[in-house]
């Protein structure tokens, strides 16, 4: 489950927790566990802290880069990048598309592993309506 550590008006921060265990962690779960914490950074980066209902976000790309052996606890941190507020982003209908820069580490500090998720939001609706 992610946890919002950060907001200001043109994104935010987010992390989440993963215990792996002394085996390496399943690719499955760490990319389960990095599309959780961009999805919550996303969503908070267009709602604020105000709590607006959340637009609908669909994942269009996922880049992982691997760093090291996933063990042990692991931290996920994902931090949407801008330069003003996303929702000013939007085009006439509501459509926009965003990354979210996401960053693993191991207990020990060591980096896991970094990606980029790319996300299409439409705010106030789906964003398979206008394709």
């Amino acid at each position: 489950m992610s946890a919002i550590v950060g907001w200001s008006p043109c994104g935010c921060t987010a992390t989440a927790s993963l215990a792996a265990g002394p085996l390496p962690a399943p690719a499955m779960a760490l990319l389960a566990t990095i599309e959780d914490v961009a999805r919550a950074a996303a969503t908070y980066a267009l709602v604020g802290p105000a709590g607006e209902a959340p637009p609908e976000l669909a994942p269009t790309a996922v880049a992982v880069r691997y760093h090291g052996p996933a063990a042990g606890r692991l931290t996920a941190a994902a931090v949407v990048p801008c330069d003003r507020s996303l929702a000013e982003r939007a085009g006439a209908d509501g459509v926009l598309r965003f990354s979210v820069a996401v960053d693993v580490t191991a207990e020990d500090g060591a980096r896991v592993a970094t990606a980029t998720v790319q996300w299409r939001a439409r705010l106030g609706g789906s964003p398979d309506e206008t394709g």
